[in-house]
């Protein structure tokens, strides 16, 4: 049996996260719990849901999700998904399992992440 694995989906933009939840269903090794569009409500969710994977955006109004991920006991695998071209992921103090530039474009790219992210 494979691996199924949790995620929350943290991001300000709406359509993306109805296109991410479309395709984390056509994944069967992934289990949305969740998904957030403002970085508080998702580090709650993160502290409560406790998932094997955050997909987060890194630029969102008041606090962006990397300053909300330094709250958590918790760290889950963290794949930024981001319009940046690239992000400075070494200044972190956590780390960063993956960068993903913006969209992602299919389900088997979603796929791929997950298996790349978690071995």
């Amino acid at each position: 049996m494979k691996a199924r694995y949790t995620c929350i989906a943290i991001d300000d933009d709406p359509l993306f996260l109805d296109i991410f939840e479309y395709m984390a269903n056509k994944v069967m090794s992934l289990d949305l719990v969740k998904t957030y569009t403002n970085s508080v409500d998702g580090a709650k969710g993160a502290i409560k849901y406790k998932p094997d994977i955050l997909f987060l955006d890194i630029e969102m109004p008041n606090l962006d999700g990397l300053e909300a991920m330094t709250t958590l006991a918790h760290r889950p695998k963290i794949v930024i998904v981001s319009a940046h071209v690239s992000y400075d992921t070494d200044s972190l103090n956590f780390d960063v399992s993956k960068f993903v530039s913006k969209p992602i474009k299919s389900p088997i790219q979603l796929e791929n992440i997950v298996k790349e992210v978690m071995g």
